[in-house]
């Protein structure tokens, strides 16, 4: 009797405080601010066509190989209408294989494609799960419409550019080659000055007082690790020759920044990479796996043989009738 009344007095407390589920499909859910469902295509309003050229970039990173895209010559650009010289011809998402990684998105250099909020994408037939270019630009439409995305001021190359300099680009003027050029030599007398102040010695004259020009010229120093490296691999060479009761190769010269980055065709040719003992020893192990299955299997095959052997004596043994 007092569970029963223990049990009415929580339904009448849960019966007056409010729902917590949704009734979906009339009432449309509250999803995340980072809610990722499949890629969808953007429209660039001011041309108007699409921002994606087709460069088969998304296609070839895509881990599902669920993305079909084709490039072709943008006829607007002959007309002096577009900037962009190729545009995608079609472009055709499996969302039945896509696993909504998000990698087009990133590895997208034309800002083309953007994760979308279509959560309700099932269908009664898998081949309705096929989207073409056109349901895809749609798609991504009704994305901007909704504020998830707007089109960038400047191009993704620019703000990556701007962003590896420290700068910020210009609304709607993206960097120039010399400014990146620029800035990847400034970067790169930072990371040579910052290494040699590790390393306790002095920092290159090209990071304090030369010009970006002699800077592009002076040849980069050679990291500690690679020489090690080589050291250790000319060890190794000889280790070997000397097993082999061979002459031990000679023994590399000191050679200036300009002959050990650049060296002859030939030299590079005749040098032999060196082989790690681990895997010399893993390529041992399946020599040794490769002829232990050999062997199985030719025992296999003989054991099979005398086996067919036994029957047909069996066979022949049983009486039969005698033709005349």
């Amino acid at each position: 009797m007092l569970g029963t009344f223990k049990s009415l007095l929580t339904t009448m407390k849960l019966a007056l405080k409010p729902p917590v589920t949704a009734e979906y499909p009339s009432i449309a859910p509250t999803l995340a601010p980072r809610f990722m469902a499949h890629p969808v295509l953007t429209w660039d309003k001011d041309v108007p066509e699409p921002y994606c050229t087709g460069c088969l970039v998304c296609m070839r990173i895509c881990p599902t190989d669920c993305i079909d895209v084709a490039m072709m010559d943008n006829p607007k650009h002959a007309e002096g209408d577009s900037t962009r010289r190729k545009i995608v011809e079609y472009f055709d998402l499996n969302v039945a294989d896509c696993i909504m990684c998000g990698l087009c998105v990133e590895y997208c250099n034309f800002d083309a494609i953007i994760m979308s909020d279509n959560f309700d994408a099932s269908q009664y037939a898998r081949p309705n799960l096929m989207y073409d270019l056109d349901q895809l630009l749609e798609a991504g439409k009704e994305q901007e419409e909704k504020g998830r995305w707007s089109p960038p001021e400047a191009k993704k190359s620019a703000r990556r550019s701007a962003a590896q300099s420290g700068g910020t680009p210009a609304a709607g003027a993206p960097a120039s080659g010399e400014d990146r050029v620029a800035a990847a030599r400034a970067k790169a007398a930072e990371l040579r000055a910052q290494r040699a102040a590790e390393r306790g010695e002095a920092p290159p004259a090209e990071a304090t007082t030369a010009a970006p020009e002699q800077a592009a010229d002076d040849a980069p120093a050679v990291d500690p690790r690679v020489a090690a490296a080589r050291a250790k691999a000319a060890e190794l060479r000889a280790q070997r020759a000397a097993e082999r009761g061979e002459a031990p190769p000679a023994a590399p010269t000191t050679a200036t920044p300009e002959q050990t980055e650049s060296p002859a065709p030939e030299q590079a040719s005749s040098d032999a990479p060196a082989v790690d003992p681990r895997v010399a020893e893993s390529r041992r192990k399946a020599a040794e796996l490769r002829a232990q299955r050999a062997a199985e299997r030719a025992a296999q095959e003989a054991a099979n043989a005398e086996s067919s052997d036994n029957e047909s004596e069996s066979d022949n043994s049983k009486p039969g009738t005698v033709a005349e």
